[in-house]
C-alpha cells in the first residue's frame, strides 16, 4: 500500500539524544511544516474546506449526538492528511462546547523519535495557515517541575504530524476566543505505571471546566507492514455503530465473550475468509470505542488493557487512552469523549474498508496489504 502522503524520513537512532533534559526555554514558534503536503497551505482554501466539513455534521439520534455538547470533555480524532481524515475529524470537533473552553490539551503519539515519556514543546506559539495558537507556557513549566516530562527540540516538534493535523481545526473552532491557549504533549512508549503517574498529574486539569482534551490517534493499524493481521471470521453485529451506516448491523448488547479471533497471512486461501477483512477491522475498532466511552469509570482501564493484550491491536497513541483510564478507577471523573469516524464503506473485492477519512487502503489483489483504519 502506498499512502498518498508526504512523510519526512524518520531518524529514530538519534531520537533519545534529541530529547533534552533541561529547564524549559521558549525561544520561538513552531512552523506549519506539513502545510502544502498533508493539507493546503492556503488559509482561505483551508478555512473553506474545514467549514464545509463542519457544515456536513448533523445530529445522530441513535447516538444521542447533538453538537455542540456541553458535557463533552475530550475527543479522539484522526491525524491523517485532510483529504482522508478531514471530514471525519469534523464530527468530533463539532461536539466541543467552545463557549466555555480557554485551554486545550493536545496529546499526539511520537512517530519519528523514540521516547518513553511525554515530551513538552519549547515553543511559545504554533503556526497554522489560519493564524497562530499561543502556548500555555506557564502550564508547561508546571508540568516540567513534576520531573515526569521531557522536552523536545524544534526539529522533533516540527517533524511530528500527529499534533499539527489538529491545529487548523482548533484555530478555526476557537477563532473568536482571544484567550485560548494550547498545551501540546508528545506521547512516547509510556508504561502502565507511568501512565498512572501522568493521570494523577493531569487530574487537576481534567477537573477544570475551562480545559478541553484532544487525543490524536489513527486507531487500528492493520496489515503485514505492521505485523498485525488478526481476523474475526464471524464478528457479531456491532453495538452502537458510529455513526449508523447502511448495511452495518447493530446489536442491543455486546456479546458476553469476544468472538473467535485468528491470525491470517498471505497464505490464507481467499475462500477461507468468511467475512470481508474490512468488516473484521471495523468490529475490532468498535470494541475499543465501546470501552473508551466509559473512560474514568471503574474497571475501564483494566478492560482496555485486556483488549490490547487480546487483540494485539496497533492503536496510535494508546498510551494516551491508558493515561485517561489509569489510576484507581473510582469513577470520579467521566470521559464524555465522542467517537465519530463516520464509516463510508467501499465493498469492492480486496479493497478493504475505506472510512470517510480515506485512510484504510489495500492494493487490489492484495487483501493482506497494509491498511490503516483511522478514527
Amino acid at each position: 500500500m502506498q499512502l498518498r502522503l508526504q512523510h519526512k524520513p524518520s531518524n529514530e537512532s538519534d531520537g533519545l539524544s534529541s530529547i533534552l533534559h533541561k529547564p524549559l526555554a521558549f525561544p520561538d514558534g513552531r512552523p506549519a511544516s506539513h502545510a502544502g503536503s498533508w493539507y493546503t497551505a492556503s488559509g482561505s482554501q483551508l478555512k473553506a474546506q474545514l467549514e464545509r466539513n463542519l457544515a456536513a455534521v448533523k445530529p445522530i439520534d441513535e447516538l444521542d449526538y447533538y453538537p455542540p455538547i456541553d458535557s463533552c470533555k475530550a475527543l479522539i480524532g484522526p491525524h491523517a492528511g485532510y483529504s482522508y481524515s478531514g471530514p471525519a475529524a469534523a464530527w468530533a470537533y463539532a461536539a466541543i462546547p467552545v463557549h466555555k473552553i480557554k485551554r486545550v490539551f493536545l496529546l499526539g503519539p511520537s512517530h519519528h523519535h523514540y521516547l518513553n515519556k511525554i515530551a513538552l514543546s519549547k515553543c511559545t506559539k504554533y503556526a497554522t495557515p489560519l493564524g497562530d495558537i499561543p502556548i500555555d507556557t506557564e502550564t508547561l513549566k508546571k508540568l516540567k517541575q513534576t520531573g515526569l516530562f521531557d522536552t523536545m527540540d524544534l526539529d522533533i516538534d516540527s517533524d511530528e504530524h500527529s499534533l499539527e493535523m489538529h491545529l487548523p481545526y482548533i484555530r478555526l473552532i476557537f477563532q473568536d476566543s482571544s484567550d485560548l491557549s494550547l498545551v501540546p504533549l508528545l506521547v512516547g512508549n509510556v508504561s502502565e505505571n507511568s501512565a498512572a503517574e501522568y493521570a494523577e498529574v493531569f487530574q487537576e486539569y481534567w477537573e477544570d471546566d475551562e480545559t478541553f482534551w484532544v487525543i490524536s490517534s489513527d486507531f487500528c493499524h492493520w496489515g503485514t507492514r505492521f505485523n498485525h493481521t488478526p481476523y474475526y471470521p464471524n464478528p457479531p453485529p456491532i453495538v452502537n455503530p458510529v455513526p449508523p451506516a447502511e448495511g452495518v448491523g447493530s446489536a442491543a448488547a455486546s456479546p458476553t465473550l469476544p468472538p473467535k479471533l485468528i491470525n491470517i497471512s498471505r497464505a490464507t486461501p481467499a475462500d477461507q475468509l468468511e467475512t470481508p477483512i474490512w468488516q473484521s477491522i471495523q468490529y475490532m475498532d468498535h470494541e475499543a470505542m465501546d470501552i473508551l466511552r466509559n473512560g474514568g469509570k471503574e474497571g475501564t482501564g483494566k478492560e482496555f488493557r485486556k483488549y490490547l493484550r487480546r487483540t494485539g491491536v496497533r492503536i496510535a497513541c494508546r498510551a494516551e487512552y491508558l493515561g485517561q483510564t489509569a489510576g484507581p478507577d473510582t469513577g470520579a471523573h467521566h470521559t464524555n469523549a465522542h467517537l465519530i469516524p463516520e464509516y463510508d464503506l467501499w465493498q469492492e473485492p480486496h479493497l478493504g474498508i475505506s472510512s470517510d477519512t480515506r485512510s484504510v487502503y489495500q492494493k487490489k489483489g492484495d487483501p493482506l496489504g497494509n491498511s490503516l483504519c483511522a478514527l
